[in-house]
């Protein structure tokens, strides 16, 4: 026999005048909905999973989906903030000094009386490398009575060989 109880959207007088194999139905399909809904939730929950939500590998996480994190949001303009002293290059100590100075004023006017550096220019080059070519000049020596030659072994191709030398 079916429950007094009617589903939500009914009354208590249109559910006591539903027959009860309706009834009987339509509770069997309030079930089955409450399990499809508890089940959509849990599918919803577990795809919102990721490697930081749980205990899944980084490589499980989905290459297209890639959540935002608040805390990775740059906040400002990016580069230092003014008046940072900066961190370049440091200046070498040079082996030659040249100055350069600006071309005529187009308007006239000679050079000006205040004349000072406003930019150090540095260019580094490598000296010319110079190659240590090493002649290993092989001698043989005969006996005359002997039909046979002593020849030299090759020096290996190592510098404590090379000293030996």
């Amino acid at each position: 026999m079916a429950p007094s109880i009617p589903p939500e959207p009914l009354s208590q007088t249109d559910w006591q005048q539903t027959p009860p194999v309706v009834q009987a139905h339509l509770l069997t399909l309030h079930q089955r909905l409450a399990q499809l809904q508890q089940q959509i939730e849990q599918l919803q929950q577990r795809s919102q999973r990721t490697s930081k939500t749980s205990d899944k590998p980084p490589s499980s996480d989905s290459p297209f989906h890639r959540p935002t994190d608040p805390t990775d949001k740059p906040t400002g303009k990016r580069g230092a903030r003014k008046g940072h002293p900066g961190s370049g290059p440091k200046l070498l100590r040079p082996t030659e000094r040249r100055a350069i100075y600006p071309e005529p004023c187009p308007c006239g006017q000679g050079v000006s009386d205040h004349v000072a550096p406003y930019h150090t220019h540095q260019v580094t080059e490598l000296p010319p490398v110079e190659m240590a070519v090493t002649h290993w000049v092989f001698t043989r020596v005969g006996v005359r009575a002997a039909a046979s030659c002593s020849e030299p072994a090759s020096p290996r191709r190592s510098k404590a060989a090379m000293a030996r030398a």
